[in-house]
């Protein structure tokens, strides 16, 4: 019994790990992605008229790294097999993120 609850433990820390380099990962490219638009608006666009400054960066960085909190345990199978079999349907993983960001602000 121990021993499969080591696995169990150690599976979770793994499903954990991943998510939040997942969540990193998509920071950091959400971030390069507002970049690039924003290099690309500079050789444009004269200063007065451009849209994209530092603070619209960092939102962008913010909603990668935040996108996936509405997620149960175990992600998409959670949100998709679990749910349903205890009956509930209508469970969307982006409006909980949503939900979550309004509670902490």
């Amino acid at each position: 019994m121990a021993f499969h609850l080591l696995i169990l433990f150690n599976l979770e820390c793994q499903v954990k790990l991943q998510a939040i380099t997942i969540a990193i990962e998509t920071c950091h490219l959400a971030g390069e992605l507002a970049r690039h638009l924003q290099a690309q608006e500079a050789q444009s666009v004269d200063d007065k008229n451009k849209l994209i400054n530092e603070k619209d960066v960092l939102c962008v960085e913010i909603a990668g790294l935040c996108h996936d909190l509405g997620h149960g345990p175990y992600s998409h199978m959670f949100d998709n097999k679990f749910l349903p079999r205890v009956g509930i349907n209508d469970w969307k993983h982006e409006k909980a993120s949503c939900d979550m960001l309004v509670i902490i602000c």
